[in-house]
Formats: structure tokens, sequence, C-alpha cells
């Protein structure tokens, strides 16, 4: 089916979206900065879409989805700190994202985001997901800003 960049620093939700993702078939690559995910663009590699991370603990996710944008790969955006239609809009509409998450999110929903993003024919999965995953999947994408973590103005600029 397709091939999957998930650039994601919370090592455990980024191996849950990949698991999710190879269970309908995808392969999934996951790295967890975006100094790796830079790396994972190199001139052989091939990937059919990506979900980044704005908040990654080296470099702006923006800069991730400027260089997915110049390998033409669709990407989606998701971030647990900074919210709202404002930031939705910047990260669509500036920098190219496809789409945009607020954590927690429905993993469904960004799974079939993904795959949208990738080409793939929509199909139809049950549900993912029971009410005590969902519970642990709130849990792991909680984020908060530490003081020395860029100001939203900053982030995608």
């Amino acid at each position: 089916m397709a091939r999957l960049l998930i650039v994601e620093d919370n090592q455990e939700l980024a191996s849950l979206i990949a698991t999710v993702a190879e269970t309908r078939g995808h392969e999934a690559v996951t790295v967890f900065t975006g100094e790796s995910a830079l790396e994972a663009l190199g001139p052989h590699s091939r990937f059919d879409a990506a979900l980044v991370d704005l908040l990654l603990p080296d470099i702006r996710g923006s800069e991730v989805l400027g260089a997915l944008r110049a390998h033409a790969i669709p990407a989606i955006a998701v971030s647990g700190v900074y919210k709202g239609d404002r930031f939705a809009r910047e990260a669509t509409q500036v920098h190219g994202a496809c789409a945009f998450f607020e954590k927690p999110f429905e993993l469904d929903g960004v799974i079939n985001a993904l795959e949208e993003a990738a080409g793939v024919p929509p199909v139809t999965h049950g549900e993912l997901l029971d009410e005590v995953d969902l519970l642990v999947l709130e849990e792991l994408v909680q984020e908060t800003p530490a003081a020395d973590e860029p100001a939203l103005e900053s982030v995608l600029s």
C-alpha cells in the first residue's frame, strides 16, 4: 500500500501510529527528531505521505514540512501544544500541510488523512480503538511546553 514517514518525538505515540498503519497494510518508518526526518529524505528514499509533529526537540516542524514539500511528499501536521484555527491555517496554508490535527486526536482520523494524502483508495475500516485504548492514547499525547520551548509565533516562522 503506502510507505509512510512518522516524525514524532513521543516514541510511544509514534509506535502506536506506525502499528495501526501497518495493520492496514502500510509500511511505516518512524523517526523521533527533525534531523532524522531530513536524513530519511535521502536521494534513494520514497515516501507516499508523512505525519509531522510541529514541536520537535531539535528543529521546527515547519522546517520538516518544507523539506517534505520540496520532495513532493504530502504531510499531515500534528501538535499537542499549539492549538486553534489560526495555527491550523498557518500549518496548512503557509507550510503546506494537507491537514492539521490537535492532540489528543482520533487515531482513525489521522490514519485516514495519511491514507488520503498518500492517494490510497478509501477503505471502510472497523473501530481501531476501544475505550481503554482511547484513554491510553489521550495520556500519550498530552504535551506541555517546557519553559525553554519556543513561543507559538516562532514555531512556524
